[in-house]
């Protein structure tokens, strides 16, 4: 016999949320970069126009490396929600299944008692 999985279920819809909360907050991180790339771009511009300094270009490329490098941490956390989203996904739809076949049995263990218990009562009455 199956158990009841109400609990569990309900759990695992938390962290679905919470993981899906997390891949809205890293997506919204493309977008930060994109910006980010596009200042560094526009301050190197203005600031190689103003000096003729080569520390212009190293910091343009250390801001740059950096951000890269970010970017890459940022799609390897993304590629691990997504899938340790998929797998709790995968589990839910299991314990949902448990979870109805548990209370299905339920269900009919309860009638087949109130109709034994109805039986019971009806032949009692007879004798």
């Amino acid at each position: 016999m199956s158990r009841c999985r109400c609990s569990d279920i309900s759990n695992t819809e938390n962290k679905i949320r919470k993981l899906e909360s997390a891949c809205g907050i890293m997506s919204g991180y493309s977008g930060v970069k994109g910006r980010l790339d596009a200042g560094i771009s526009q301050w190197s511009g203005r600031a190689e126009q103003a000096t003729v300094s080569n520390k212009v270009t190293s910091a343009k490329g250390t801001m740059t490396t950096l951000g890269d490098r970010m970017d890459n941490a940022s799609s390897g956390i993304t590629r691990k929600i997504n899938a340790k989203l998929g797998e709790l996904r995968s589990s839910l739809s299991s314990m949902r299944s448990e979870d109805h076949n548990y209370h299905e049995e339920e269900r009919r263990r309860r009638e087949a008692e109130e109709a034994a218990a109805a039986l019971a009562a009806k032949n009692a009455i007879k004798w």
